[in-house]
């Protein structure tokens, strides 16, 4: 029906006789809103329903309908219906029949909106007598009403002040809004039979969920009310959530990379960037991905990231990209103690997989490595493959370093896989004995002085590095970090004077200084190894937790020397050696000592004892032990010992670093598979493109010399020992420093079917 067709009904009964109430239903808003224009010119008594109502209340029906009885004039009412919907499908249908009753003194025009399917279940008499009115307009969709609490007002934009304003809602549905916020205290549960869908919003999430569609499927619980308050005041400078939170955070195109700057952001922007992985997702981290979707809260997220990967096996095809991904994000999580301890505890858990799951992001990861090491004692090619992972530094100090002598060699990779895995193997013990009788090093090893004394040292060119206790163990580490800092390595072993003390060590120190040369005095190591620091005490604890700040030194000592001019020389030399695993002996012989605060018991003065104990030494007025023993009653060692004659006290390196011009090319000359079988043996062939220099690779922890060929810049490798198929990684020497690493070739049986690997 028509505006003008209902506007000519509306006149025919103004002009009638009939003053029973007239009810008329429109279903469009512009409709509405043009009828009560045309009505609304001051001949006729305009009653808006809001009138009859006390603030954020609904209308006083009875004292509505009894001024309705009393006027007697044309009345037009308006804006019931809202009011009648909120209370329900049965309060519209009895309150209009009770208006459509009343016998008025007036004339009384009842104008609704969007009542017409309740409407046309009243009595047919009253459609037959022109007293309903339905417009033919399509049925309306009703808005949505959102309670938002009064607390909450300055924040919504468009909206009604109390429920006694819902009438106004048609000028919002006349610009096509789907939903009407009212600011009211009234609950929904008051209104449990409207036909509005009320939703409320008692607190800042609910508002910025209503306004921000992005941020609507969040879970209220994901952050505080005050987070979420903060969070509403902030965006009202913006226009969406994604403006702001790329402003926030910088960039949101790539949160993987984004959340690696966390430690840098406020508590507030720790948050922002926790919700903001929630809407938008890590879909480049799969680690992260993973995290997000298990995580409600900020708290819940950081303990996740730390624990998630414990959900997966180290044999799970994507558990070392898993692991990457974790350990990438956690370098910025540090000063998360807590969630790092319970991470830590719960990896026991794991047994003897543990190690996989372990970083050396944290001092206290790499602590536990050790304690885990020693705990299960790996095997050592097992360790080596872990570590590489998980604590690459110390795989570094367990890799080999070429001395040129293969007992040492031997010597020097078992002490180091028993000092890290805290245990004394029987084959090495064998040696120790041995060396404590026959003392080959003297043979093997020239005198530290009679090395330094073919040293260059010019004032300008040539710096020294005194490194206290450092002893040849830790060559392989200073190889391998020198490498990764372009930094070429090259290094002789020396025996140092006995006993193994600075005090008889140190001369050298002042050939250099005489010389004009920089000296650089590092004393760590050996007050590290004294003193102790911290748990690093062997009163403490037996474990060998010592390594990880011996690491550390080295580090800082790789540190220095980047400093290098490329015209300078840098030397680094000891004084003497140390042994951790004369400490863990814990044997003393049966001659006592009267100087019981020196060296551990490791030497003493040839005045304290007549006779020459046994696997002793004599040098320089001292007694030296080179067995594991210590004189009894001596100062029980802190941490590890040295003034003895045992090849880790006696064996001290003389190390030169130069910064490396350039990288040297190495690579296989031949990329085809190597076959092997009873009678043929494994043979590389290596591309190294200077034609001069000793080239060596190492496999497995063995070292094999290479050997030049007629084809200038190619050089041979036999390994005989080598006959597994496999894949194998091999790194290269060049006059013993490290010049390329990690290359691999294949193995295969000779006549095996062939597959192509490269």
């Amino acid at each position: 029906m028509a505006l003008q067709q209902i506007i000519d009904k509306i006149d025919r009964y103004i002009q009638g006789q009939d003053c029973l109430p007239v009810l008329v239903d429109l279903s469009d808003a512009e409709m509405y809103s043009d009828l009560k224009k045309h009505y609304d010119v001051g001949h006729y008594k305009m009653i808006n329903v809001e009138t009859y109502c006390a603030d954020d209340s609904i209308p006083m029906m009875d004292k509505l309908k009894n001024d309705l009885l009393k006027l007697n004039e044309t009345m037009f009412l308006l804006g019931l219906e809202p009011f009648l919907m909120l209370k329900g499908s049965e309060a519209v249908v009895k309150e209009l029949k009770s208006l459509m009753q009343l016998a008025c003194t007036g004339k009384l025009v009842v104008i609704t909106f969007g009542c017409a399917q309740f409407i046309k279940k009243f009595d047919i008499r009253l459609f037959d007598a022109g007293r309903i009115v339905i417009s033919d307009a399509d049925p309306i969709q009703l808005p949505s009403l959102n309670f938002v609490v009064p607390k909450l007002k300055n924040h919504i934009l468009q909206s009604l002040k109390g429920i006694n304003e819902l009438p106004k809602m048609m000028i919002l549905l006349e610009s096509g809004a789907d939903s009407v916020n009212v600011i009211t205290s009234r609950r929904h549960e008051e209104f449990p039979n409207s036909l509005f869908d009320i939703e409320e919003r008692n607190s800042a999430f609910q508002i910025i969920a209503g306004n921000y569609s992005a941020l609507a499927s969040l879970n209220e619980k994901s952050g505080t009310d005050a987070q979420w308050t903060e969070l509403l005041n902030k965006l009202s400078d913006y226009e969406s959530f994604d403006e702001f939170a790329t402003q926030t955070l910088g960039s949101i195109s790539n949160l993987s990379f984004t959340i690696e700057r966390f430690s840098t952001f406020s508590d507030f922007e720790k948050w922002i960037c926790f919700i903001t992985l929630k809407v938008f997702g890590a879909k480049e981290n799969e680690y992260l991905s993973i995290v997000i979707s298990k995580s409600e809260t900020l708290s819940s997220f950081i303990t996740n990231l730390f624990c998630e990967l414990l959900n997966h096996s180290p044999k799970d095809k994507d558990f070392s990209i898993l692991y990457q991904q974790r350990k990438r994000i956690l370098v910025q999580f540090q000063k998360y103690v807590d969630e790092l301890s319970n991470y830590c505890k719960q990896v026991y858990g794991k047994e003897n997989d543990a190690l996989y799951y372990l970083t050396d992001i944290s001092i206290k990861e790499r602590e536990q490595v050790l304690e885990l090491l020693d705990r299960y004692k790996p095997a050592r090619e097992d360790i080596i493959s872990i570590l590489k992972t998980t604590y690459p530094d110390l795989a570094a100090y367990l890799s080999p370093f070429d001395t040129g002598n293969d007992y040492l060699n031997r010597y020097f990779g078992l002490y180091k896989y028993c000092k890290i895995t805290n245990q004394l193997l029987p084959e090495f013990l064998d040696m120790v004995k041995e060396q404590a009788t026959k003392r080959q090093y003297n043979e093997w090893l020239q005198a530290r002085s009679a090395v330094i004394d073919h040293l260059p040292k010019e004032k300008s060119k040539h710096i020294l590095y005194f490194m206290d206790a450092m002893g040849i163990e830790f060559m392989g580490l200073m190889q391998e970090k020198c490498f990764e800092n372009n930094l070429l390595l090259r290094g002789d072993v020396a025996r140092c004077e006995l006993p193994s003390i600075t005090s008889l060590n140190k001369g050298f120190i002042q050939e250099f200084k005489n010389i004009g040369c920089v000296v650089k005095e590092n004393k760590k190591l050996d007050d590290l190894k004294h003193e102790g620091q911290g748990s690093y005490n062997y009163e403490n604890t037996k474990l060998p937790i010592h390594i990880v700040e011996e690491i550390n030194i080295i580090n800082q000592l790789i540190e220095q020397l980047k400093l290098l001019e490329a015209n300078q020389t840098a030397y680094v030399i000891a004084d003497h050696g140390a042994s951790r695993l004369a400490v863990i002996n814990e044997t003393e012989n049966k001659w006592a000592i009267s100087e019981k605060g020196k060296h551990s018991g490791r030497c003493c003065p040839k005045s304290d004892i007549d006779e020459k104990p046994e696997n002793a030494t004599e040098e320089n007025e001292f007694w030296c032990l080179a067995n594991y023993d210590r004189f009894a009653g001596g100062r029980r060692a802190n941490v590890e010992v040295h003034g003895g004659a045992s090849l880790e006290e006696v064996a001290i390196p003389i190390i030169t670093v130069v910064k490396a011009a350039k990288k040297i090319l190495c690579k296989l000359a031949d990329k085809k598979p190597i076959l092997v079988s009873f009678k043929r043996t494994a043979k590389l062939l290596l591309f190294v493109e200077v034609d001069k220099g000793d080239v060596s690779i190492t496999v497995n922890g063995n070292i094999y010399n290479a050997k030049q060929s007629d084809v200038p810049y190619q050089y041979v490798v036999e390994m005989p020992d080598l006959k597994s198929a496999g894949i194998y990684k091999f790194n290269v020497y060049l006059d013993g420093a490290l010049i390329e690493r990690d290359l691999q070739f294949e193995i295969k049986k000779e006549g095996a079917n062939e597959r192509k690997f490269f």
